[in-house]
C-alpha cells in the first residue's frame, strides 16, 4: 500500500523551512471541482482516500458539495507522521472580477486532532479584503463557516481567495499523527471553481530525497469521484 501511494504522488515541493534533521515539504493532492449535486471532478493521486458528499447543512432541503480528505490515511501511505499545516490555492483557471472572484472557500475543516491543538492562518493572493485581514480575524472567519451560507449573495462567510491566491492554515505546534486520524472536509458551493489543496508535513532530511525521487516518476490520474 505505501509503495503504492507514494507512485501516485502528485507532486512534492522543498520549502526553505529546513533544519539539518528535517524539512518541511508541501504535499500536493491535486486539482478539485464540485459538479454538484455531492459529486466532485478530482485530478490527482491520491482518489482512494478523496470522496464528496451532499451536505445538509443549510436551512431547508438546499445541500452543498463538500469533499472528504482522509488525511491521516494519506500521510500514513507516505511513511510521513507529522503534519505542520494545510494550503487551498485557486487554480488561476476560474472566472474573475469583481462578482467572480475565483474559487470561494465555504468550508475547511480539519477533525481528529488533538483538540488543544492550535492554528494560524495566512492569506497570499490579490484580495485585498484578506490581505489587510489579520490571522485572528482569518481564523474567526474560517472558523464560522459552514458549507452553506456563503452561497447566498447576502452572506460574507467564505474565503475568497481570487486569482493563484491561497489559504494556509498553520499549526503552531506540529502534529503528530500517532493516535490521531485527521480528516479534512472542504466546500466550494459554486459548481465551476477549481483549486488545489496541499498537505504541509515535516520529514526526516534524508527521506525528502526518496520522496522526490518517487514523485519524478508519477504519472497524473484523473477520476470522477461519486458522493457517497
Amino acid at each position: 500500500m505505501r509503495a503504492a501511494a507514494i507512485a501516485a504522488l502528485t507532486t512534492v515541493f522543498l520549502t526553505t523551512h529546513a533544519t539539518a534533521a528535517a524539512d518541511v515539504v508541501s504535499v500536493d493532492l491535486g486539482w478539485f471541482m464540485n459538479t454538484g449535486g455531492g459529486n466532485i471532478y478530482y485530478d490527482g493521486g491520491f482518489a482512494p482516500w478523496v470522496s464528496s458528499s451532499a451536505s445538509g447543512l443549510g436551512p431547508g432541503s438546499t445541500t452543498h458539495t463538500v469533499i472528504g480528505i482522509d488525511v491521516g490515511g494519506i500521510l500514513s501511505s507516505l511513511g510521513h507522521g507529522t503534519l505542520s499545516g494545510i494550503t487551498v490555492t485557486d487554480t488561476g483557471a476560474n472566472a474573475y472580477g469583481l462578482l467572480s472572484p475565483g474559487a470561494d472557500i465555504d468550508l475547511l475543516t480539519l477533525t481528529g486532532i488533538d483538540p488543544d491543538a492550535v492554528m494560524t492562518y495566512d492569506y497570499d493572493g490579490p484580495n485585498w479584503l484578506h490581505r489587510l485581514e489579520p490571522s485572528w480575524s482569518l481564523k474567526w472567519r474560517v472558523g464560522d463557516l459552514d458549507a452553506f451560507s456563503g452561497a447566498q449573495v447576502w452572506d460574507w462567510r467564505y474565503v475568497s481567495l481570487g486569482r493563484q491566491g491561497a489559504l494556509t492554515a498553520t499549526f503552531l505546534e506540529p502534529q503528530q499523527l500517532d493516535g490521531y486520524a485527521p480528516f479534512l472536509y472542504v466546500s466550494e458551493t459554486g459548481a465551476t471553481e477549481s483549486f488545489r489543496i496541499s498537505l504541509n508535513v515535516i520529514v526526516p532530511a534524508p527521506g525528502v530525497l526518496s520522496v522526490l525521487g518517487a514523485a519524478v516518476l508519477l504519472p497524473r490520474r484523473r477520476r470522477r469521484v461519486q458522493r457517497r
